[in-house]
């Protein structure tokens, strides 16, 4: 019986330090996907800003065409 009872006690011991593995571990992936998630948002940003920059840039180019063909 007193064995029985070290025996469960060991194997509950093992199975707490595995959850707080497992939840450890969690805790990091749920941290990194966060940051990109972050940085995604980023570089969404950055994308929309580069896509206007281009966008100015085109209708630019076209009035200064305009202007050349006057």
């Amino acid at each position: 019986m007193i064995l029985e009872s070290k025996i469960n006690k060991h194997i509950i011991h093992k199975l707490e330090q595995e959850r707080d593995m497992y939840k450890r571990n969690w805790d990091r992936t749920l941290k990194e996907r966060y940051k990109l998630e972050v940085e995604n948002e980023k570089l969404k940003q950055q994308l929309k800003e580069t896509r206007e920059f281009f966008v100015d840039i085109k209708v630019e180019n076209r009035e200064l065409k305009r202007k050349i063909k006057e």
